[in-house]
């Protein structure tokens, strides 16, 4: 499924819960629940293709801490970048919406935030 992804709205997540999906537009929101609802409905494949500076790297920030909210296993998410920097970026966001959602602090280097590297 192609979802379009266009500049999120201004603002900013609040912390606790799934607040973090606040600060994003319909089609954001859309894809990060994606195959996540009671019904199971639209449970295939995502895949997100937006240009620059369109949201991309939140959207699939959230959608990971989104998934991992509600009960995946972090260590079967798969996320692929052309870049060692934009998988810094995502993993760095990631961990960011996740720590937010869960109340807890953010530290640089958490042994359940550590990344495989080839």
């Amino acid at each position: 499924m192609d979802v379009p992804v266009s500049p999120a709205p201004t603002g900013s997540a609040t912390a606790g819960g799934e607040d973090f999906l606040a600060m994003l537009n319909t089609q954001q929101s859309l894809a990060v629940e994606h195959g996540t609802g009671s019904q199971g409905q639209d449970a295939g494949p995502l895949l997100v293709i937006a240009g620059a500076g369109s949201g991309k790297t939140n959207t699939l920030a959230c959608r990971v801490a989104h998934l991992v909210l509600k009960g995946a296993d972090p260590q079967r998410i798969l996320l692929l970048t052309f870049t060692r920097r934009a998988a810094a970026e995502m993993e760095r966001r990631a961990g960011q919406f996740l720590h937010r959602a869960l109340g807890t602090a953010t530290r640089h280097g958490d042994a359940d935030s550590r990344s495989h590297r080839c």
